[in-house]
């Protein structure tokens, strides 16, 4: 009975997850995006796919302070200035830029903590300019690289989760009973 009891829990937590992995996690219909694609192909993009149009990623959220508008203006002129290098992936995103002079370089990032901003190799500061990462750069082709690394908070977080996942489990076992054997 017992046995019988466990199988009706976990059926009836993954009912509903599979219900929704198959309806509301899909993204919508369309072509993939490119870091050189143009703004309007990008704006229909991020309509589709709801969420504010900065490339090369799509942030979830907007740091505080930052105006939208301003924001995305900004990384459509961000963009035309820098050629993106692969590899890329979620976390590190690379640019090579040829500067006449040297000046302010902004990347289309969000200007949110947990970015580290390296030019050439050399670990560089950076600053929220029109709510990007701004850079200075010295003149010359200079690659750039920004990686985001794990803030304590997201540490504390993952420690958390894994604590938890942890404590289920052992729950899990503490409540197993042996089996009788008969003779």
């Amino acid at each position: 009975a017992r046995r019988g009891l466990r199988a009706a829990v976990l059926i009836a937590l993954l009912v509903p997850l599979a219900g929704v992995s198959w309806t509301r996690w899909r993204l919508a219909p369309g072509s993939p995006l490119r870091p050189s694609d143009p703004g309007r192909i990008v704006a229909q993009a991020a309509t589709r796919y709801g969420v504010p149009p900065i490339l090369p990623a799509f942030p979830a959220y907007l740091p505080r302070g930052v105006d939208l508008l301003q924001a995305l203006a900004a990384a459509t002129r961000a963009r035309a200035m820098l050629r993106p290098v692969d590899p890329r992936s979620p976390d590190r995103f690379a640019f090579r830029v040829d500067l006449a002079a040297s000046g302010d370089v902004r990347l289309p990032l969000l200007a949110a903590d947990g970015w580290e901003v390296t030019i050439d190799g050399r670990r560089v500061g950076w600053r929220s300019e029109s709510g990007l990462v701004a850079v200075a750069a010295a003149p010359g082709s200079q690659l750039i690289v920004a990686r985001q690394v794990w803030l304590p908070e997201d540490v504390a977080g993952a420690a958390l989760s894994l604590a938890g996942a942890a404590g289920v489990l052992v729950l899990a076992w503490r409540g197993r009973k042996p089996r009788a054997t008969t003779a």
